[in-house]
């Protein structure tokens, strides 16, 4: 007879970068060349040391300098190697890459509206929708996943990505895209199930709280 696991084992353990100097004033990086703050590169150091007993093979990131910096710290904590997932890049913001809310709110009062409330239903050219980000995030933990052969391994990357991820691996709307919280440097497990996926946040059981 077949028998059911107690509860899903451990696949990916999913980071999103540390703090930025953007994250501190609201402006939308992009797959700009910006480095972490101090604050950011401690936080990495924290991240570390919480993955430091559970295994980890290795340490994927996206090609992103402030994702390659938090995983090089991570990886350093953990004494494993650190490998590029071009996947795993932040979303593309075409015109708002670099603008904080408040300009993009200004400027693009009618898409911003849209991108608040129906985040889905945005279109803009030079940017990803998020169906496309989600696609692409989730070929990447796959291909993570293949490469890793049932060990756990971990990946940084970026907020658009850990929330498409989520509501992905939860069977969510993308509609629901503002709700989910994602900190800098904080830790997702995304696993196995026997009926697919599951995704939580390593310290909240019930899943990530709405920001």
């Amino acid at each position: 007879m077949n028998r059911t696991p107690a509860g899903p084992r451990p696949a990916l353990y999913v980071l999103r970068h540390g703090e930025t100097a953007s994250n501190l004033v609201g402006r939308y990086a992009g797959r700009s060349d910006e480095t972490l703050t101090l604050q950011g590169e401690a936080q990495a150091a924290q991240a570390g040391e919480r993955l430091r007993a559970l295994g980890i093979a290795a340490v994927y990131t996206s090609p992103i300098v402030r994702a390659r910096q938090t995983a090089e710290i991570v990886a350093r904590a953990l004494g494993v190697p650190v490998r590029i997932e071009d996947g795993l890049a932040e979303m593309a913001m075409g015109p708002w890459e670099g603008l904080l809310e408040d300009e993009v709110a200004a400027r693009y009062p009618v898409e911003f509206q849209l991108w608040r409330t129906r985040p889905s239903l945005l279109r803009l050219p030079g940017r990803e929708s998020l169906v496309d980000v989600q696609t692409r995030a989730r070929h990447a933990v796959q291909r993570i996943m293949r490469q890793a052969a049932g060990r756990p391994v971990a990946a940084v990357t970026h907020v658009a990505l850990v929330r498409c991820l989520y509501l992905w691996a939860r069977g969510l709307p993308l509609d629901d895209y503002p709700t989910v919280g994602v900190p800098n440097a904080s830790i997702f497990v995304l696993a196995a199930a026997s009926d697919g996926v599951t995704m939580v946040r390593l310290d909240e059981h019930d899943g990530p709280q709405a920001s």
